[in-house]
């Protein structure tokens, strides 16, 4: 694909990546620009998060031939993962494994000092008036912060699916041929 490049650190280490086409994100986001004058962010979060994360996630699992995947979901981040469990069979053909689940912001952060793992650029970024970047998404859905906010306060701003999720969690990314039931 023209203009898209695979990261560095994704080069020479073993790992197969294979870059999957912005055409079909691209087509949906002008149409809702051309009927709405808005971006498909604000009027259509759903189907901006269904295209830009779970077609990916899926297409990777099911290229990959998967059975199981891990999360960085965490209870704390939201009432939606109040329930959740750290492994959870979301199908015959796959499991969701969700190790930090139980863990609270500062151990994530501890954990990675600790490991010397290296940290999202937009997770270092300073704001003048104090704001940070306190939970990762896409571009379009990740806003600074203040302290006192929710770590999830920054997620989906100005849109209804505020606090919500992407659809990675919630929908099972294996679809099962009626062959493999």
């Amino acid at each position: 694909m023209v203009g898209t490049k695979i990261p560095s650190v994704l080069k020479n280490d073993g790992i197969k990546v294979h870059l999957i086409s912005p055409d079909e994100y691209n087509k949906e986001a002008d149409r809702i620009k051309s009927e709405t004058g808005r971006e498909i962010y604000y009027v259509d979060p759903n189907l901006c998060c269904q295209l830009l994360k779970v077609v990916p996630t899926r297409y990777a699992y099911n290229d990959m031939k998967l059975r199981a995947w891990f999360s960085g979901l965490r209870k704390t981040e939201g009432h939606t993962r109040t329930f959740l469990n750290e492994r959870e069979e979301r199908s015959e053909k796959e499991i969701k494994i969700n190790p930090i689940l139980t863990w609270v912001e500062n151990q994530v952060w501890r954990y990675m000092d600790d490991n010397k793992i290296p940290i999202h650029p937009w997770y270092k970024k300073e704001f003048s008036d104090g704001r940070k970047i306190r939970s990762l998404g896409c571009g379009p859905c990740t806003v600074p912060i203040h302290d006192y906010e929710s770590e999830r306060d920054g997620r989906w701003r100005g849109t209804n699916k505020r606090a919500g999720e992407c659809g990675i969690h919630t929908q099972p990314l294996r679809k099962l041929k009626k062959e493999e039931v």
